[in-house]
């Protein structure tokens, strides 16, 4: 029953890690701007935007096999434990940075709520922990063992599409929040010229210049390139295609 429990909890935990770490890494600006408005010198934040990732990576990947899912439980209690730290610093010190948890996928001021969803993370990192020390680890990759090549390429050429499904979602959303950031601006700049007495004219009320669509062209006389007086008879005398610019 524990090693069940450890086996689910692991693998809970190791999707949340990975995804975590996956998004952070798309977004290293994002990442470096947290961590430094965590407290991070400024020179230490390009470091630390990529070994918070990797860490979070390493931890999901130690989560999966029986023999390392030990490692795995105490080192996702021990990155569990610092962020509580650094998030609880930061309220007692009334700051309310963006997390980042997620990168693009979700990023929201950090919050005791934060600090509750930390909590419930690390109490399935304790329960890995307590079924490894059990000695109940199942593995959650052993299967792949029992597979012949045929089903081993399948499987790997599943979890690569998995792969580029999941990037494509992270991407599309990523365009999309983006997005919604700048409509949401373009609002407000409209709302500040409005309060300002400046009021933006409606694009479909804007008359259009020059002639309507079949409308006859006006008679005239003009000069060739010879110097030549010419008619607009004169150009369609020869009955062809023919473009007239009035400037």
């Amino acid at each position: 029953m524990l090693g069940a429990l450890g086996l689910v909890a692991g693998l809970v935990l190791a999707g949340v890690f990975a995804a975590a770490g996956t998004a952070k890494l798309a977004d290293r600006a994002g990442t470096r701007t947290a961590v430094a408005a965590f407290g991070v010198p400024e020179r230490l934040a390009p470091l630390f935007s990529f070994v918070v990732p990797l860490a979070e990576l390493t931890v999901a990947i130690l989560l999966l096999p029986g023999p390392t899912r030990l490692a795995g439980g105490a080192g996702s209690l021990a990155l569990l434990g610092l962020f509580s730290v650094a998030i609880a610093l930061s309220l007692a010190r009334g700051r309310a940075p963006e997390c980042h948890c997620f990168g693009q996928l979700h990023s929201a001021p950090a919050s005791w709520k934060t600090l509750v969803r930390n909590g419930l993370l690390g109490a399935l990192a304790v329960t890995v922990l307590a079924a490894g020390l059990a000695g109940e680890t199942t593995s959650a990759v052993g299967w792949l063992g029992e597979l012949d090549t045929t089903q081993v390429l399948a499987t790997g050429g599943s979890f690569v599409a998995l792969a580029i499904v999941a990037a494509g979602g992270m991407a599309f959303l990523s365009l999309a929040r983006a997005h919604g950031r700048v409509l949401l601006r373009l609002d407000a700049i409209e709302r500040g010229l409005a309060k300002a007495g400046i009021e933006l004219e409606d694009e479909s009320a804007v008359p259009e210049l020059g002639l309507a669509p079949g409308t006859t062209a006006p008679s005239f006389a003009t000069a060739d390139t010879t110097g030549a007086s010419v008619s607009l008879a004169d150009l369609l005398e020869p009955e062809l295609p023919l473009l007239l610019l009035f400037t």
